[in-house]
């Protein structure tokens, strides 16, 4: 996520000059407006300025002030991708965390307060995702709703088919709080299964429209072969030969089969490498990351 966008700031500022431009003229030249009526120019040019901006102005107070040391050790015992980082990444990784915390309306399901540590863990899942993306942003206009554990259909809890996750369409993103914690305990993540990333890879697929396991901004050259790759791996794992990697739900669809693969590239990427280079090195392509390097990196640096 951008902090201070530097080409955006620049065109909103040549912008407001223009603006101001034209009204400090209209004040000059204009016979019906009198002379005092320039004062507004700057004004003007100020308010567009400030409003275009408004956003990014609030990002770069947020990130002076210090990181509570209870979330840096947080991240730290619960969050191996952010542990292994050198100590810029991990500035730019808590940069993340505070502004998706910051920005996104994260509620409890029937009005239950969600504690700071569930939503410090949704928030380490977005960060994650975008932590090689640096034109990424979030979607806003999302809400993200958590209940207490997995829930079925019509979102009652403790039913049949229980659902750890979803994200709709056009609508919020839901988590089970037990299922989140699962994905960041050191205990119980050793089969890769991790419903923050795996719900944030279908936000991250949805961004373009639809649910097609082709995530937005994949550029137009590199879809084909994902396409085929992924045609691919979703017949190998129907026909059980992919068990070494990805569990048997990624072979529903192609939504399944990236959120699936979004796990596996960060929770087992030494060993994604390891049984699938060519999968590995199409999500290194795309979120810009060698996560199977220690410590893990950043490709364009």
């Amino acid at each position: 996520m951008q902090i201070w966008p530097k080409k955006i700031a620049r065109f909103q500022l040549v912008v407001a000059i223009i603006i101001g431009l034209i009204v400090l003229m209209m004040a000059i030249y204009a016979p019906n407006l009198p002379g005092w009526s320039a004062i507004f120019a700057p004004i003007l040019a100020a308010l567009f300025y400030y409003s275009g901006m408004q956003k990014y102005i609030r990002r770069k107070r947020l990130i002076r002030a210090p990181v509570s040391e209870h979330w840096r050790s947080q991240l730290h015992d619960c969050v191996p991708f952010y542990r292994l980082l050198i100590d810029d990444d991990k500035r730019k990784f808590e940069n993340n965390v505070r502004i998706f915390m910051a920005e996104q309306r994260i509620y409890g399901s029937r009005g239950m307060p969600v504690s700071e540590t569930i939503k410090l863990y949704i928030a380490a899942s977005a960060a994650m995702l975008c932590h090689g993306l640096d034109n990424w942003e979030w979607p806003d206009v999302r809400d993200i709703i958590v209940y207490p554990t997995a829930f079925n259909q019509e979102y009652y809890i403790d039913g049949k088919n229980p659902i750890s996750g979803i994200v709709h369409q056009q609508g919020p993103i839901i988590f089970s709080e037990r299922d989140l914690k699962l994905g960041f305990c050191k205990s119980s993540n050793s089969g890769g299964i991790h419903v923050g990333l795996h719900e944030m890879a279908h936000v991250m697929d949805m961004a373009n429209g639809h649910a097609d396991g082709i995530p937005s901004g994949l550029s137009w050259i590199a879809s084909a072969p994902w396409i085929k790759i992924m045609a691919d791996r979703i017949r190998k794992v129907q026909q059980g030969k992919c068990s070494e990697i990805l569990r048997s739900y990624a072979g529903v669809n192609e939504a399944e089969f990236f959120a699936v693969a979004v796990e596996v590239f960060f929770q087992k990427p030494y060993e994604l490498k390891k049984y699938d280079p060519e999968l590995y090195k199409m999500l290194s392509n795309y979120f810009n990351l060698d996560t199977a390097s220690n410590p893990p990196r950043i490709c364009s640096k």
